[in-house]
């Protein structure tokens, strides 16, 4: 594994995998000095420190999985990766807890690129004679072939909430709070909101008995589709016990709620 400038000038190798590895994608944790991978021939899933140190490995795949493209979404700590020979997308969250597979089925994924505050991952299906890039929402729900022309397949990115060659999601008309998922959640809950404008948002967990537990969101929001996650944690950083909660966000003077409820 290497690193190096922007520049391409101090490059430098922090970490030395042996010859049975076959790395392929990668993906960053800036904020927390992480990097993950996927090693194609021994079907892991790896992480380490960004400087090389401590890395391990999180999730053993089945030999013979192949994962390819990595991704990673920081305000939820979770990890995506596709499985080329497997045909599909899973998710876990970043220490390899709760392993999902989102999408099945398909032909050869390979590269992934993840838009976290739109809700949405495009990948590229490298079946012959059938190279397609595709695009779901983070759940794996929605699952569409976007009219782009491919040939081959060498790499995937997002960039300022805009996939290179796409056209721009559809604007949102209109504030809302969506249901939130999984529910019940034994892991992370994943809670998803539109603002038509840009607007100030408070988004918090409150009890039966109304009192607030957790501070998600707090500030100016951009104009779009936003999503965080909430692991049963107080804003102090205690967990909370199994049972219900509810989602309230408040914008431009309104107020919405959806209910969610964590499992034992």
């Amino acid at each position: 594994m290497r690193v190096g400038d922007l520049n391409g000038s101090g490059e430098q190798v922090v970490l030395n995998l042996g010859p049975a590895a076959n790395p392929r994608g990668i993906a960053l944790d800036v904020p927390g000095g992480r990097m993950f991978w996927a090693d194609f021939d021994q079907s892991l899933i790896r992480r380490a420190n960004v400087n090389g140190t401590q890395a391990v490995t999180i999730v053993a795949l089945p030999p013979g999985t192949g994962p390819f493209g990595v991704d990673y979404v920081v305000s939820a700590y979770e990890v995506y990766w596709t499985e080329y020979n497997a045909g599909r997308i899973r998710r876990c969250n970043g220490d390899g807890a709760n392993v999902t597979t989102l999408v099945s089925g398909l032909s050869n994924p390979t590269y992934l690129a993840l838009d976290a505050n739109g809700n949405r991952m495009y990948w590229i299906e490298a079946a012959a004679g059938g190279q397609r890039l595709r695009r779901a929402n983070l759940d794996g729900s929605g699952v569409t072939t976007l009219p782009v022309p491919i040939s081959t397949f060498g790499g995937l990115a997002f960039r300022s909430g805009l996939p290179v060659g796409l056209e721009p999601p559809a604007p949102v008309a209109e504030f809302a709070l969506e249901p939130v998922a999984p529910n019940p959640a034994s892991g992370a809950a994943r809670i998803t909101f539109a603002l038509p404008h840009e607007s100030r948002v408070r988004l918090s967990v409150l009890d039966v008995q109304g009192r607030e537990l957790a501070v998600l969101v707090e500030g100016m929001k951009p104009a779009g589709r936003h999503s965080v996650a909430w692991r049963g944690e107080t804003s102090s950083g205690g967990g909370v016990a199994a049972g219900l909660y509810f989602v309230r966000m408040r914008a431009a003077g309104r107020e919405w709620t959806r209910r969610v409820a964590l499992a034992p």
